[in-house]
């Protein structure tokens, strides 16, 4: 099962929605930048296994869940 960077973009993008928080508020606490998170979200860009752990510490979620191809 290969990795699917649009399933990947959707969660980012539903987390930031539940947690109620904007692009760039991820950026101030993460230090990932904006065009990277956007990237991210709009499944043009593969994240780092460091971003991916970021991540899911920030949305306070398992990063193999994060990773998954599940929905």
């Amino acid at each position: 099962m290969s990795f699917d960077l649009k399933v990947f973009g959707d969660k980012l993008a539903r987390y930031r929605v539940q947690f109620a928080v904007s692009v760039s508020d991820v950026e101030l606490e993460t230090g990932i930048p904006k065009s990277t998170l956007t990237n991210y979200e709009n499944g043009t860009l593969e994240p780092t296994g460091d971003h991916v752990l970021i991540l899911a510490d920030y949305f306070k979620c398992d990063f193999k869940f994060f990773i998954s191809n599940e929905k």
